[in-house]
């Protein structure tokens, strides 16, 4: 790839949402987001949304293994409710990502989180995600 890494453009991401907001999807990856990935120690942002613009994002430093989210490191989930959408963004440790794989166009991992909250709703979630070139 070139200096400015990788724009991926394949991979879904499986999401489980549970507590004050209940939902289950699977988004494939976002064609109108940048997608950014740039292998081997570079960042990553990428995302993934469905038509009912429920969706999921997640960025910050390349890594293989277990981190928790924090100002380098975030996640969000976009859920949708009365037709609104409402973003949970996880900078704070509120959520642990897991990397399993980053290859040169390839990267996976999956996610866990509690206590993610906006206004009076709080949510947990869980899932996974793939993305490739």
């Amino acid at each position: 790839p070139s200096p400015l890494g990788a724009r991926l453009t394949e991979g879904e991401a499986e999401v489980v949402v549970m507590g004050d907001l209940e939902a289950e999807f699977v988004a494939p990856i976002d064609p109108d987001a940048p997608n950014i990935f740039q292998p081997p120690d570079g960042g990553f942002a990428l995302n993934w949304s469905d038509q009912s613009s429920q969706g999921f994002g997640v960025g910050g430093p390349l890594y293989t293994g277990t981190r928790e989210t924090d100002q380098e490191l975030s996640l969000s989930i976009t859920l949708v409710e009365d037709e609104l959408p409402v973003v949970f963004s996880s900078f704070d440790g509120e959520c642990i990502v897991g990397i399993s794989t980053v290859g040169n166009d390839l990267i996976s991992g999956s996610f866990e989180c509690a206590g993610l909250v906006v206004g009076d709703t709080t949510i947990e979630a869980e899932g996974q995600f793939t993305a490739g070139g």
